[in-house]
């Protein structure tokens, strides 16, 4: 049996907003096990001040990141 990806097409501005969620959430992840005794409101506002967004989007894309599953599909 062999095996087929498929793709799923995203809108450009909608890649680019999931784009940014992922940066976040990748470096939200990375603080948090780099510097576990940091809070996560410093964590917020260092991520919102490097990424240029308020507080509440990072924690926004944190959890939406958190919320959903990465899938490949496949056809046999």
């Amino acid at each position: 049996m062999s095996k087929t990806r498929e793709q799923i097409i995203i809108p450009a501005r909608d890649y680019e907003k999931y784009k940014l969620w992922t940066d976040i959430n990748r470096a939200y992840d990375k603080m948090r096990r780099d510097e576990p005794d940091k809070s996560n409101n410093t964590i917020h506002t260092y991520i919102g001040a490097t990424y240029g967004v308020s507080i509440s989007t990072v924690i926004n894309a944190i959890s939406r990141c958190t919320e959903t599953t990465s899938i490949t599909l496949t056809r046999e």
